[in-house]
């Protein structure tokens, strides 16, 4: 039997990629033994003793008696010995080391969500992409590998580490922070590392999410072939409880929460669906999130407004931990700000999705 195939295209998505290094980094000691230090005079500085040194001068300063050199351990040993000298000290390196709530994360009041302690705690995400990849600013509870290729659930792509990123970047002193931060998110691969996949994969995602005992499914991804036993499969599972949100326009079942993406200014960009099908609009142009080998980058696309939605959520499974899929669907849908034409329209469903504080 032919597999049906889709494919996760960037180009449709208007997926932009933009690595965004947060961290630059600085050289290490040069070679030959030296090492960078700064040398603070107790009056003037001793242009002698420098000039004495076969070290490269870095700054020499207006306003403090003190310069930055590369010397030899024998050299650093013999201006320590210097009585003009008052210390010779490691130029250590300094980092930006401070976390970002990107403009996406403020947009749908996630902050005011956590003030209250409401930060996705207990509430088990899975995540139906190209797998997430190790990176400082993520944890992953756990998975599993759908695809032919490999038994990890390592992400090989980029994309679904970045919506990991939005779902669930950790609440520390670095990089991002995503709006359900302390939700357990699962990497369900089931895309490859061209962020294709096939339909039968995608089931199986589903399947392993009822299994498992997922509360909410993220799928970011888009097919333009119908599938009766997708269609079956996605009900069963939201008959069984769970929440399953996905990108606008991909779901084709009423069982499927779906969303538009808007810009910083509220605006609708042209790529991002519409139709009756929107139920609710999230964040989705130039969205700040994790990335493959502990990087950040900045993507677009209504794969980047699916795990907004999916945090908030997870955000309102905590607070409502008795609530029905139903009633957590019906909550966050009359937890919005309006946009466009009063009431639920196709370009923004009911509205812009905001967490509760």
């Amino acid at each position: 039997m032919k597999k049906t195939k889709f494919i996760l295209k960037p180009i449709s998505l208007l997926l932009v990629l933009s690595i965004t290094l947060l961290f630059p980094t600085a050289s290490n000691a040069s070679s030959n033994n030296e090492h960078k230090v700064i040398i603070v005079f107790k009056d003037n500085a001793n242009q002698r003793a420098i000039d004495q040194k076969r070290g490269k001068i870095g700054h020499a300063y207006k306003n403090i008696n003190a310069v930055s050199m590369s010397l030899s351990d024998d050299e650093i040993t013999q201006l320590q010995k210097d009585p003009t000298v008052d210390v010779v000290e490691e130029d250590a390196l300094v980092h930006v080391d401070s976390q970002i709530i990107d403009w996406g994360i403020a947009k749908v009041n996630a902050p005011k969500a956590w003030s209250s302690n409401y930060t996705g705690q207990g509430v088990k995400i899975a995540e139906i992409d190209t797998g997430i990849a190790a990176h400082p600013d993520l944890q992953v509870a756990g998975g599993v590998s759908l695809v032919s290729y490999t038994q990890s659930y390592d992400d090989d792509y980029g994309h679904g580490t970045h919506v990991a990123g939005i779902i669930g970047a950790l609440n520390n002193d670095i990089g991002v922070v995503g709006v359900a931060p302390n939700a357990n998110l699962y990497a369900v691969k089931a895309l490859d590392n061209t962020g294709s996949g096939y339909i039968s994969d995608i089931i199986a995602g589903i399947d392993w999410s009822i299994t498992n005992k997922m509360d909410i499914v993220n799928m970011s991804f888009g097919t333009t072939s119908s599938s009766k036993a997708l269609e079956k499969e996605v009900n069963t599972a939201y008959n069984d409880g769970l929440l399953i949100v996905a990108a606008a326009g991909n779901s084709g079942t009423s069982s499927v929460k779906t969303e538009t993406a808007i810009d910083e200014n509220d605006q609708r960009p042209s790529w991002s669906s519409t139709g009756k099908e929107v139920e609710v609009c999230a964040p989705g142009v130039n969205i700040l999130s994790t990335y493959l080998d502990g990087q950040y980058a900045t993507m677009s696309g209504t794969s980047m407004a699916t795990p907004f939605v999916t945090g908030d959520l997870a955000l309102l499974k905590q607070k409502y931990p008795t609530y029905t899929n139903i009633q957590l669907r019906s909550l966050l849908d009359k937890n919005i700000l309006d946009l466009g034409t009063p009431g639920k329209d196709t370009f923004f469903g009911y509205g812009l999705i905001q967490a509760q504080n």
